[in-house]
């Protein structure tokens, strides 16, 4: 796919080796020819046909120009492939049809036959992997031989062996209801750009072998800037809403960050809208972020989640803060796996502020020993252990208390631990008996 805006703005940008990666996509030896940033299907159908004719290994052992087909005890008689088969792949498809073969077995067969045709094309640019010792030690990651320009080749010919079996086979039948609000048309275009750009930044991040530099960041926001850019060019303005609503990286932290919450579509939207915003603020940190940075980053972020829970309402508000508990994730996960209704674990979740503030009171009291107060607190320990066997289980309680009880814990030890609504922990201690 040539890119000529580009390379017009990487000059522009005086940065040579983001030039040179850029450049891999205007290459004369691409074999994905733009068109306004299509490749009619059957102009790949042709190209495809004449690859496969020079380098197929199948086609070359056939005279009829058909591929083999390895022979079964069930199979149909020769005679009868013999008709079927042709090189060229369009009559082949449509002598297979002729045959009555029904549609699934027909696109497993010129599938395969597809694959065949191209093997060798995609072995070319596909480089040989050394041998490696199983003692060998480096990350495969980083090590991987493979250069951008054969990434980019490989991709191209996914491309066109993708548009091939459009031309071929039609739409899968899987697509017949499919609602999606952008036109499948860009939705293509759409995947193109942003395969052609998380290629490069891969091939990017691959070479800093995991420790980037100030130039591999600027060469990757440079990149993301400019495939924000062409894809706002693809598509109107509700389209670019929806299209982000689905596939930006906001998106996608959202349906990470808020399974717990369960959101219908209205109440993601709300989300996404403010949270989009909080987001492109607050990008990347800069290279030598200091503590006013990140103050103003928290800040932020206390503001964006008073925003949402306001917007939510009282109660889906509560459920909200509730969800962006990384410990209540896990409870959540823990009762659906029981099968409990998520009220279970609200209220187990709710113990570790109802608790500790009972327990707060006991330590304050200044009528009471060091001694009682102690005995106290193990009491109450006591208690919430049985609470949460009644509630999720022997098993699930002690599942619970490893990997979240720490303040249950603290209680036995003379120790409240006050959880607070911004995210922030307290320890308070039983004062030592005066001898």
């Amino acid at each position: 796919m040539t890119r000529s805006p580009l390379v017009l703005v990487a000059s522009l940008f005086l940065n040579a080796a983001l030039l040179g990666y850029i450049s891999f996509r205007s290459s004369p030896s691409s074999q994905y020819i733009s068109d306004g940033g299509r490749t009619s299907a059957s102009a790949v159908s042709s190209a495809a046909s004449r690859s496969a004719a020079s380098s197929s290994p199948t086609l070359a052992r056939n005279t009829n120009g058909g591929s083999a087909v390895l022979p079964s005890h069930n199979a149909p008689p020769s005679e009868t492939w013999a008709r079927i088969q042709s090189g060229d792949l369009a009559v082949f498809v449509a002598n297979l049809r002729a045959a009555g073969i029904p549609e699934r077995q027909l696109r497993l067969l010129v599938n395969a036959e597809i694959n065949d045709r191209f093997r060798a094309r995609e072995e070319a640019v596909r480089p040989p992997r050394p041998p490696r010792n199983f003692w060998d030690v480096g990350n495969s990651h980083y090590n991987d031989p493979t250069t951008l320009e054969q990434r980019l080749a490989q991709l191209d010919l996914r491309r066109e062996k993708a548009a091939l079996r459009l031309e071929l086979l039609g739409e899968s039948p899987r697509d017949a209801n499919d609602t999606h609000p952008i036109p499948r048309e860009k939705r293509d275009l759409l995947r193109e750009i942003n395969e052609d750009y998380n290629t490069m930044i891969s091939q990017i991040q691959r070479e800093t072998r995991g420790v980037s530099m100030a130039s591999d960041e600027e060469k990757i926001r440079f990149l993301r800037a400019e495939k924000d850019a062409e894809l706002k060019a693809s598509l109107t303005p509700d389209e670019y809403r929806e299209y982000e609503l689905r596939s930006s990286a906001t998106a996608g932290r959202l349906r990470s960050e808020l399974v717990a919450f369960g959101p219908d579509e209205q109440e993601f939207r709300s989300v996404f809208a403010l949270r989009k915003q909080f987001d492109d603020q607050f990008a990347s940190a800069p290279p030598n972020a200091d503590a006013a940075y990140w103050k103003e980053r928290r800040e932020a972020q206390k503001a964006l989640d008073a925003q949402i829970a306001q917007q939510l309402g009282p109660e889906r508000g509560a459920d909200y803060m509730r969800a962006k508990d990384h410990d209540y994730r896990n409870l959540a996960a823990l009762t659906e796996r029981l099968g409990l209704p998520r009220a279970t674990a609200n209220q187990v979740y709710d113990l570790r502020y109802t608790v500790p503030s009972e327990a707060l009171q006991i330590v304050r009291n200044p009528s009471l020993s060091p001694d009682v107060k102690q005995e106290s607190l193990q009491v109450i320990a006591e208690q919430t252990r049985a609470q949460l066997t009644a509630q999720l289980g022997a098993e699930a309680a002690d599942a619970y208390l490893r990997r979240h009880g720490q303040w249950i814990k603290a209680l036995e030890r003379g120790q409240v631990i006050e959880h607070k609504t911004d995210g922030t922990r307290q320890t308070h201690s039983v004062p030592r008996e005066q001898p």
